[in-house]
């Protein structure tokens, strides 16, 4: 996992692009503020919650 890679490598930073789109919409489409990707609400923000550089 990305991750725990970057734990163990002491990467100083591990950003996420676009995290306001880390959810999906409502009824399906795109907007700036959710994606069409199937997912629960922040799941792949989640997997960096952990993160401690």
């Amino acid at each position: 996992m990305i991750r725990d890679w970057a734990n163990s490598r002491y990467i100083a930073r591990l950003a996420y692009w676009s995290v306001n789109r880390d959810r999906p919409c409502p009824g399906g489409g795109v907007t700036s503020d959710c994606s069409v990707i199937s997912q629960t609400t922040w799941q792949f923000t989640s997997i960096t919650a952990d993160f401690t550089g």
